[in-house]
């Protein structure tokens, strides 16, 4: 560890050395993606790489079989046409092969133009993998690295001057790469497969069901489903129900929704909705959460009469949308169809006696909103419990097992039985499944919802006025399992730690939203929002100007050392007399370059201490430089 204080002062390696730490940088990204025998292949090159000595070209031929055979293994079964369209391995075969050929040209120890670029392939091809934010920060390091190497090798002086130049660089640049990012958006290629398949990671509570036996819906992954911006700001927690699918017919162990999906519904919002972005992950279905209760489609989605809004296709990769719905807990809907009220009555007549004992004579209330007060009053004096682990409850009669005998249950349980219950009174009613987001997991307008958010619960249609929500879980009187019983599987943040993890995500989210995202129509957004808000246009100006006094102040700095600079001034008479002599140095050649061009004897002993005076500070180089001037004006 004693090189450490004396890094700084550390002067450049060959060229291939810098080559090779950029390739190790740009190659990072890839090896958690490269196969087993890729990675043994690439170790072993480095190990012969390291040596610094060329390979005989028996070996490379020897190098060039075992890479092949590498890739063969590594390929095998995808060496197929499905297996080829996919777009993460053919691109992973590129990455491969592009290894092979790197670790061929390298162990010959000479460098050309390929090998320089092929860093920048790497890092480049890395894209096609990792769209993180941590991806973003890396390359921008990465960047800044190649340029830090690049200057180290030219200026050849210290590495901590390469470090100030490139920050320096990078600081004159910062208001042109903003200018330019704002004025050229990205393209978004996020829908786009260019003719290759996909390879999705599925992320999801929420199958289109909801099973009562041992596949019932308890999901203890905390794993992000959608990621929500509500820009008013995000409605009240028990509002917070994401529908995804609604469910009439009970066949005992599971209920399912209907064979002939529901007619599209065409509405408009009849008063100001609540609007809000979402960013959902892949699940292979087609359906699209919305809060409830949605009043418009998104773009190339639809509507249905169960307030159920579906894509064109399935959601196979990261699916970015706008919603606008109108929370509440009731949904106007005055004419229900005949179909639509036959399975919402219907239920099993040959199970569920004692449930249909203590239903059935609520059927006489005439008042359907009286009707329900009872019904619930009912279910909450069954004394039932919330647990995530409830224990025998039978599958071949899970209402009367669960309301009569173990008492015990979650969303599922109580919803089913609930909606059982409400069809034997005279009450239509459905299940509905989907989320049930929680406040916890709120950081200012942003929120999360993940795996063990997913919920089940039942509308009842009210004669001639609509479906009214209903949250049986409500109804239990205590919870064996955790203490915030009124809503199912949520896991809330706690703690320092878990309020760190909401602020990041949170952060990440407006980058990948306001960078990563930036298109066409961010950018004409951003245009609305400086036209219309004169403080925004304020703040933008301010920023603009701070960043362009960064530039010049960086820029001014540099000028001003490199013209002041001691060791440039002694330099001077020479610089003179070299002048009148007819060698005059171009704009933009360096003194080194300029000195050794002049060609005059012991210059380089002037080369040496200019450059340890104007780069390594060193404490006795300008004494040095001095003598080295001396003793050639006496030359």
């Amino acid at each position: 560890m004693r090189f450490l204080p004396h890094w700084p002062d550390t002067k450049p390696p060959t060229a291939l050395r810098l080559v090779d730490i950029a390739l190790i940088a740009a190659l990072l990204p890839h090896l958690s993606l490269l196969e087993p025998m890729m990675l043994i292949y690439l170790g072993l090159s480095w190990l012969l790489i390291w040596r610094a000595k060329p390979l005989p070209n028996r070996h490379l031929l020897l190098m060039a079989l075992i890479g092949g055979v590498a890739l063969a293994l590594s390929f095998f079964e995808s060496f197929t046409f499905v297996g080829l369209s996919r777009l993460n391995i053919f691109v992973s075969l590129v990455v491969s092969l592009l290894i092979v050929a790197v670790v061929l040209q390298r162990l010959t120890q000479t460098l050309n133009f390929y090998l320089a670029l092929s860093p920048i392939l790497f890092l480049a091809l890395s894209y096609f993998f990792h769209h993180s934010i941590m991806m973003l920060l890396y390359a921008l390091f990465t960047l800044l690295l190649f340029l830090a190497l690049l200057l180290w090798y030219k200026m050849q002086s210290p590495l901590i001057d390469a470090l100030k130049t490139t920050l320096a660089m990078a600081a004159f640049s910062l208001p042109s790469i903003v200018l330019l990012f704002l004025i050229f958006p990205r393209i978004s290629f996020e829908t786009k497969e260019f003719g290759f398949k996909t390879a999705p990671t599925i992320r999801t509570g929420h199958d289109g069901l909801m099973h009562l036996g041992d596949e019932a819906l308890l999901i203890p992954s905390t794993k992000v489903v959608m990621e929500l911006f509500f820009p008013e700001g995000i409605p009240p927690d028990h509002t917070l129900y994401f529908r995804g699918s609604t469910l009439y017919v009970d066949q005992t162990s599971r209920w399912e929704p209907l064979a002939t999906p529901s007619p599209r519904l065409n509405t408009t919002c009849v008063q100001t909705p609540s609007r809000y972005q979402v960013t959902l992950y892949p699940h292979r279905k087609r359906w699209l959460f919305a809060l409830d209760y949605p009043c418009k489609a998104p773009a190339k989605a639809t509507l249905n009469e169960d307030a159920i809004v579906s894509a064109e296709l399935n959601v196979d990769t990261v699916l970015r949308y706008e919603g606008a719905s109108i929370p509440s807990t009731f949904w106007p809907h005055p004419k229900l169809p005949n179909a639509l009220r036959e399975a919402a009555l219907r239920y099993n007549q040959t199970r569920d006696e004692r449930l249909y004992a203590l239903a059935h004579p609520l059927s006489s209330i005439p008042d359907p909103r009286q009707k329900l007060a009872a019904l619930e009053q009912t279910f909450r004096a069954l004394g039932l419990y919330y647990s995530l682990d409830p224990q025998g409850i039978n599958p071949a009669d899970p209402n009367d097992s669960f309301l009569f005998d173990t008492k015990k249950g979650y969303c599922v349980h109580f919803a089913g039985a609930f909606a059982t219950m409400a069809r034997m009174s005279g009450l239509p009613a459905r299940v509905l499944t989907g989320f049930k987001a929680d406040r916890a997991n709120a950081y200012n307008n942003y929120l999360i919802v993940r795996e063990n958010d997913a919920h089940a619960w039942v509308e009842v249609y009210i004669e001639d006025q609509g479906w009214q929500r209903v949250e049986p879980t409500r109804f239990a009187i205590g919870d064996t399992t955790r203490s915030d019983a009124p809503t199912a599987l949520q896991t809330k943040q706690k703690g320092v730690w878990g309020q760190a993890q909401l602020v990041y995500m949170y952060v990440r989210y407006r980058i990948q939203a306001w960078v990563l995202d930036y298109n066409r129509s961010k950018q004409m957004q951003l245009l609305r929002t400086l036209l219309d808000d004169a403080a925004a246009l304020a703040l933008a100006v301010t920023l603009l100007g701070a960043l362009l006094f960064l530039a010049y102040a960086a820029r001014s700095i540099g000028a001003s050392k490199r013209k002041n600079h001691p060791a440039k001034v002694m330099l001077a008479p020479l610089l003179q007399r070299l002048q009148r002599q007819g060698l005059v140095m171009s704009p933009h050649e360096t003194m080194e370059t300029f000195l050794r061009r002049s060609g005059i004897e012991g210059i380089e002993a002037v080369i040496e201490h200019y450059n340890e005076a104007r780069y390594a500070d060193h404490p006795q180089a300008l004494e040095h430089l001095l003598d080295a001037l001396q003793r050639l004006n006496k030359k």
